[in-house]
């Protein structure tokens, strides 16, 4: 149950699914997006907890990791997330990546 409230605070998307969960325990089906890569999702919830992005994994991202965080920034609504991520992708100068994320528009 702890984890509901820090997820809901975190996303919209999170508040919209877990919601109905925090009021009442009959249960609520949480949807997933396959398109959010395991190690992205994993990563994104890590920062949800913390507050902050791992130094360590932030200096290794491959452009292929910097598109399925985004990705996951996105699909989850986690406005610190879309940050970090659009600082990264302004970075390396992928201007669609940092459209995508800040106007809905798909890639």
């Amino acid at each position: 149950m702890a984890h509901k409230p820090v997820l809901c605070a975190r996303s919209s998307i999170f508040l919209k699914e877990l919601a109905p969960m925090l009021q009442n325990e009959c249960g609520v089906i949480f949807h997933t997006d396959y398109a959010v890569k395991y190690r992205a999702l994993v990563e994104m919830l890590r920062v949800m907890y913390t507050g902050e992005l791992d130094t360590k994994v932030a200096n290794g991202w491959t452009s292929d990791f910097v598109n399925d965080f985004c990705t996951a920034a996105g699909l989850y609504d986690f406005p610190l997330l879309k940050k970090e991520c659009a600082a990264e992708a302004n970075g390396r100068n992928e201007t669609e990546l940092i459209a995508a994320l800040f106007h809905e528009c798909s890639r």
